[in-house]
């Protein structure tokens, strides 16, 4: 049976360290690991992903680059950080009683029901959390949400796009009525 282990954010973090520097040594002193640390880093990450992220090289001063898979999983990594470390800051600072924005972009053709459940969501943990809405051409809201425009978004039917995560937090059945037979509208 195969042990599976988790990684956490400090192993993405010396990842990261290792696609800036592109050297072991140098990622190490980076983050506060040894060469030997950062290698048993990278060999756990690559064990769990089941791909190679870094091409290794004997150059002296670019001693690794990553590989296709690396270039892709690097980019995820990137945004998984900056997601923490922007939710970590908002937390911290709600706490203190600063009140904060989250911007979520819609689509004109989102149903106002949805919305409306948004708006009226009470999150007890976060009293200085304001909700606001930015509408948009369904189109734009991936890119909105990429370039932190806005916070998130609510889309309908997104299409095929790598970056849309699809998510469904609540199924809601249709209504339909009928008028009875030999009744007038």
């Amino acid at each position: 049976m195969r042990h599976h282990t988790s990684l956490h954010l400090d192993d993405l973090r010396v990842v990261l360290a290792v696609a800036e520097e592109r050297n072991f040594h140098r990622a190490g002193l980076k983050v506060g690991l040894t060469q030997s640390g950062v290698t048993r880093v990278i060999a756990r990450v690559e064990r769990h992903v089941r791909a190679r992220i870094f091409e290794r090289s004997h150059n002296r001063y670019q001693s690794v680059s990553p590989t296709d898979s690396g270039y892709q999983y690097i980019e995820w990594v990137r945004s998984v950080i900056a997601q923490s470390d922007h939710a970590d800051f908002i937390a911290r600072e709600t706490k203190n009683g600063a009140t904060h924005r989250i911007l979520v972009g819609r689509s004109i053709y989102t149903d106002r029901r949805v919305v409306e459940l948004l708006r009226s969501m009470d999150l007890a943990l976060y009293p200085g959390l304001i909700v606001d809405f930015a509408t948009k051409l369904p189109v734009e809201l991936p890119v909105c949400v990429r370039t932190g425009e806005v916070d998130l978004a609510v889309v309908s039917n997104p299409g095929e796009n790598p970056y849309v995560i699809p998510r469904v937090f609540r199924s809601v059945p249709s209504l339909q009525s009928r008028r009875p037979r030999g009744k007038p509208a």
